[in-house]
């Protein structure tokens, strides 16, 4: 729409810098809408509107009109007359425009008429529905001018007195690749949007296309259809189809619901290694060793790649190649001269003919100053325990130098609990790692959260001391499961043993007295 009215005002700025500034006094252009007056639900009719240029250098003129919610308009230039110049069907608005030849326009009395057509929606509302619109045009230069749309603004859709076969979508659209899955299924609604019952039919005039059910009833429910495409053996183009739906006495029937395939040729696919590239570096001194980054094919036929960087410090050899699936290798070197201490980031962009085209690899370069630094992983340490229980297992902390020189450290910490072995150690290069063992010793401590502190510090580094968060959490001891005894049960066990006892004896006594009687 934006557009639309851009391009008029873009019209009009014209006429006023080519129409002489003398002009008619201005009328009105009375465009007026002429409608039916009564449409079915489905049913696809035509709206005309028509005006008068109400005055010599008639020009830039555009023409808006809404049909209701949710109700489809469609647009043609020529179903207007004069033929439009420029025409826009979106939803339910229609746009149609008209430039006139420029330093004249339209004479005065020259009868304009639009037609477009509107369909009704299959689930619209009976009763009343509304149409609005208006049109905006210039005189020579002035203007805009702007005069809404009269004469009939409103339309009744009717309950059809005749069964109606409606359904949803009105279309399909299916996409697949050569020798590849079939697309997944899609689902048809059929329904009766008029009076009685229909009993519906549906067939197809393809071999590949689908239906899992082709035939139903309907009073008002919907009924669904699973539509299914099978592109097994054809190859790669566009493809269409239509099913159609019939109903006896429908007073719509047949009914057409268009499909469309597009099924693509197989292409190949980008795949490259490792996913991202990290180089170091100090100030002033050579350059990381060469990294090195894989690119094969994946798919299918022959991926054709290359590859581009948006940094002067970073080159790769090659910079293209080809590959049926073997892995092509790129050497990717950085260049640090002039460049100074800091971290610095850019992408390497692989393109290709290929389905996942473009890829994007993200470098990473760290300058270090001229001097040893501290390096170390992980970044903090997490211990847990149970209160009571065994310490925690051990944990290693890796420390080396990224920058030059000897790089002479030391670890210490804040806490008790806490340990290292070693605690001093040095380095010459990022390859010259020490592992660190940390120890938690929680002997006497009770449930709870600790924290606490490992500082590495080396004289003379860039970026000394170093801190490495610890954190250690105890649990409580869990308390023992209940007893499937109840309570009261375990506390007079004796009592009820003696009872049954007593009970045994009595019977046996009372039997003997009953022998000697």
């Amino acid at each position: 729409m934006r557009l639309f009215i851009a391009f008029f005002t873009i019209m009009a700025l014209m006429a006023v810098a080519l129409m002489p500034l003398d002009m008619a006094l201005a009328q009105e252009a009375n465009p007026m809408r002429a409608l039916p007056e009564t449409v079915d639900r489905g049913q696809t009719f035509d709206v005309f509107v028509t005006f008068t240029a109400p005055a010599d250098k008639f020009n830039a003129i555009g023409l808006t009109d809404l049909a209701p919610d949710g109700w489809d308009v469609t647009v043609d230039k020529m179903w207007s007359t004069p033929s439009a110049d420029a025409i826009l069907a979106t939803g339910n608005k229609a746009e149609v425009g008209w430039f006139g030849e420029l330093g004249i326009g339209f004479y005065k009395d020259t009868s304009f008429s639009v037609m477009y057509k509107v369909t009704v929606p299959d689930d619209a509302s009976a009763g009343i529905h509304t149409f609005n619109g208006s049109l905006e045009y210039y005189l020579a230069s002035e203007g805009p001018y702007d005069e809404n749309v009269t004469g009939d603004s409103e339309i009744e859709v009717r309950v059809a007195a005749t069964p109606i076969i409606s359904c949803s979508p009105t279309s399909f659209s299916f996409s697949a690749t050569q020798g590849g899955s079939n697309p997944a299924s899609q689902t048809l609604e059929i329904w009766n949007s008029g009076i009685d019952t229909i009993a519906w039919t549906l067939s197809d005039d393809a071999a590949w296309l689908s239906e899992n059910a082709t035939s139903g009833s309907s009073t008002n429910e919907h009924d669904t259809v699973a539509v299914s495409v099978n592109i097994a053996g054809m190859s790669a183009g566009d493809y269409s189809a239509n099913i159609t739906i019939t109903a006896a006495g429908a007073s719509n029937s047949p009914r057409t619901v268009p499909i469309s395939l597009h099924i693509s040729s197989p292409a190949p696919e980008m795949s490259f290694k490792p996913g991202r590239l990290s180089f170091t570096a100090v100030e002033g001194g050579p350059t990381h060793a060469v990294e090195m980054l894989e690119i094969w094919n994946s798919g299918v036929d022959t991926l054709d790649w290359s590859l581009s960087d948006d940094a002067a410090w970073l080159s790769e050899d090659p910079t293209s190649g080809s590959s049926i699936g073997e892995h092509d290798t790129v050497d990717v070197s950085v260049d640090i001269a002039g460049m100074s201490v800091g971290d610095y980031s850019t992408n390497i962009t692989i393109t290709a003919e290929a389905s996942n085209s473009p890829q994007v690899v993200p470098v990473s370069l760290h300058i270090s100053p001229a001097a040893p630094e501290i390096s170390f992983t992980p970044e903090m340490l997490n211990f847990t325990a149970i209160e009571g229980g065994s310490t925690p297992p051990n944990k290693t902390l890796t420390i080396w130098n990224s920058g030059i020189e000897m790089l002479n450290w030391f670890v210490s910490d804040d806490a008790e609990w806490l340990s290292q072995d070693p605690t001093s150690g040095n380095s010459t290069s990022p390859y010259d790692t020490t592992s660190v063992t940390v120890l938690v010793n929680t002997a006497g401590m009770s449930a709870g959260d600790y924290s606490a502190n490992i500082t590495i510090t080396a004289p003379g580094a860039s970026n000394s001391p170093q801190t490495v968060p610890v954190s250690l959490h105890i649990g409580g001891i869990a308390p023992p499961p209940p007893s499937p005894i109840p309570a009261w049960l375990s506390q007079y066990w004796w009592a009820i043993v003696a009872g049954i006892v007593v009970v045994v004896l009595l019977v046996y006594l009372l039997r003997r007295r009953r022998r000697w009687v």
